[in-house]
């Protein structure tokens, strides 16, 4: 992750940008498929479970489908109330924490305008100074229309920043619900039946397998 974040910084502002938000999109999708799995593996049968969870268009309903579906299948408080939760909810919580949050920014890279802005203090430093440095920067913003809603008054824009702080955060959302998927899952449902070989994508080998059935990481083949 860090080093797509410093070879994006060489381009320029625009390429930079756009980047780092096709980057977002995508990894968004691969969290989406990791929150299939644990979907998928709570559901069982494999065809059954793709109707029902790609049946719901919306990524925050598939999120909470899925946050009950986990909870049925995991060890509840001898008492309703009064208990602690089983140490298997206290993962699930950890692992889908901030998922909300992030849902926020997916919806403004999906639906909010991007635009130039001028930077005029670099233009005023090329002058003199001299040379060449990048005198705009791309960022995303609220619309004037939306902005008259109270919630949306006090947004600020998205800059490349927020964006590579955002990549970062899906990384670590993706690696915590993958291991919650690996460690603690599968200790409390049996195996589901194998997903269609099919689905084994080159680009992301570990898609849908077990973390038995995953290969060696590529450092490993040598």
């Amino acid at each position: 992750m860090s080093e797509l974040v410093q070879k994006t910084q060489k381009l320029d502002p625009a390429t930079d940008f756009m980047v780092m938000h096709a980057f977002c999109v995508t990894y968004w999708a691969r969290v989406d498929e990791t929150l299939f799995r644990i979907f998928h593996h709570c559901i069982g049968p494999y065809e059954q479970s793709v109707i029902l969870y790609y049946r719901i268009d919306s990524l925050s309903v598939r999120l909470d489908t899925t946050n009950e579906i986990v909870r049925s299948v995991l060890p509840k408080p001898a008492r309703k109330s009064g208990d602690h939760d089983h140490p298997s909810v206290k993962a699930w919580k950890d692992a889908q924490k901030g998922f909300h949050d992030l849902l926020g920014v997916r919806r403004r890279l999906a639906h909010q305008q991007l635009s130039p802005r001028i930077d005029y203090a670099a233009i005023e430093k090329a002058a003199v100074e001299g040379g060449l440095s990048p005198f705009y920067h791309l960022e995303i913003h609220t619309s004037r229309h939306e902005g008259i809603r109270s919630r949306s008054a006090d947004e600020q824009p998205l800059t490349i920043k927020d964006l590579q702080s955002h990549a970062v955060d899906l990384a670590r959302l993706r690696q915590r619900l993958t291991e919650f998927y690996d460690n603690v899952l599968s200790k409390h449902v049996p195996k589901s039946p194998p997903s269609v070989p099919l689905l084994k994508s080159p680009r992301d080998p570990d898609t849908y397998l077990s973390k038995e059935e995953r290969p060696p990481p590529e450092s490993s083949l040598e």
